[in-house]
């Protein structure tokens, strides 16, 4: 009989012992790590069972599940990297069952806020074609939240947003250079460059008018060029003013004319 029994411990230690996973030393901090990533990823997916978005991104939410089961399977192969890997994509994708909708809106929005400034300063004079296609991600975009398919949704909505802010930058920069030339201009001006040095003053001041019409005509990269180069030949301009200003203080001052003198008058006698 107690034979018997120990033979019954010795077979239960040798099925415990032998379905435990024997974790190496050195492997310990990687297990441990995996074994956090894949716990965040079960609390993720805990967290989402009960978001009002669920019903509508059910399939991502499958799919969440998916890569927490696989991470579980590389865990107890003990390929860790790969483990960390779908954990975190895991719970990443069932993260995004309850943020995607307010992201993709957020998004949405803020392509709307650009397209609305962008025609405010006449850009849909010169870029036409883009905002008429921005004006379509956009659409495209709403309807496909409609429809429920917020990650395409985002796609939709990140054109339209990349685009206009690309198209915006511009204006941008205009506006920016701009204001460099006008401040470059100012400055010559304030070394007498327009008396010193008129010619290069005068090739700022058309440099300057013709930045300016693009601008009004909402050509900014033309505009930012001729301001651009506007800003060059002030600054030039001002260089060469002020060595025409030392130059005319080092040159020496000539001595005065002699005065002339008046040989005195003869005076005529008579016979």
């Amino acid at each position: 009989m107690l034979k018997k029994f120990l033979f019954i411990i010795f077979a239960a230690s040798m099925f415990f012992f032998g379905c435990s996973k024997v974790i190496k030393p050195a492997d310990k901090p990687m297990y441990d790590k995996t074994v956090a990533a894949i716990d965040n990823a079960k609390a993720e997916l805990k967290q989402t069972e009960k978001a009002p978005t669920l019903k509508d991104l059910n399939e991502m939410y499958n799919s969440a599940k998916s890569y927490l089961s696989t991470a579980e399977e590389w865990l107890d192969k003990g390929q860790f990297t790969k483990a960390i890997e779908m954990a975190n994509k895991a719970g990443d994708t069932a993260k995004s069952v309850r943020e995607l909708p307010g992201e993709v809106q957020g998004i949405i929005t803020a392509a709307e806020r650009s397209l609305q400034l962008a025609k405010e300063v006449g850009m849909d004079k010169t870029y036409g074609k883009m905002i008429k296609e921005v004006t379509n991600n956009i659409w495209d975009a709403k309807n496909q939240v409609r429809l429920k398919k917020y990650e395409l949704a985002k796609t939709y909505a990140n054109l339209a947003l990349t685009d206009i802010n690309k198209a915006n930058k511009d204006v941008e920069k205009a506006t920016d250079e701009l204001t460099k030339a006008k401040t470059a201009l100012a400055e010559a001006k304030d070394a007498n460059a327009d008396t010193l040095v008129p010619d290069m003053y005068k090739n700022v001041e058309e440099a300057l008018k013709t930045a300016t019409d693009a601008m009004d005509k909402a050509n900014f990269v033309q505009a930012a060029d001729s301001a651009a180069k506007a800003s060059q030949l002030a600054k030039d301009a001002l260089v060469k003013a002020k060595e025409e200003a030392v130059k005319q203080q080092n040159q020496p001052v000539p001595p005065p004319a002699p005065e002339k003198t008046v040989p005195p008058a003869t005076a005529i006698t008579g016979e």
